[in-house]
């Protein structure tokens, strides 16, 4: 769903990943699993499994939450997802979780730090190519 919004909001950069069938993510445990065709998000701060990976301070949230990002090259739209996963700003490769909190984004902005990765759905809902691989966005947390 994408709406205008009104909420504490962070700006940073979105990468997407692409590791959930629908039955995993670490919110699977919660009622809540992961499916790259939704609009879902990995999330860097929930005390629920200890995930504590966020490169900027972030609120803690749960499994099943929502939150919102809007892509800073489309400011005005709010695209509302669902907290289903940890995340780790990687695009899916391994290594640290936080070795990348240095990245920028590099599509009409540069933004550090990584905030969140989003499903492929969530992250082709902003308008950029898979291929942008970090854009630059103001998280509504």
């Amino acid at each position: 769903m994408s709406s205008p919004c009104d909420l504490t909001s962070y700006l940073g950069n979105a990468t997407w990943y692409s590791l959930c069938d629908g039955t995993n993510g670490a919110g699977a445990a919660y009622g809540c699993p992961c499916d790259d065709d939704l609009y879902h998000v990995a999330y860097p701060n929930m005390p629920q499994t200890n995930c504590d990976h966020d490169c900027y301070t972030m609120p803690a949230h749960n499994y099943c939450d929502i939150v919102a990002y809007s892509y800073w090259c489309k400011l005005w739209v709010c695209t509302w997802i669902h907290i289903r996963d940890c995340a780790c700003f990687n695009l899916g490769g391994g290594g640290s979780c936080t070795e990348t909190c240095g990245y920028a984004s590099t599509t009409c902005a540069s933004f550090t730090p990584p905030l969140i990765d989003l499903t492929r759905a969530a992250f082709k809902a902003s308008g950029a190519p898979l291929s942008a691989g970090r854009i630059p966005i103001r998280l509504h947390a």
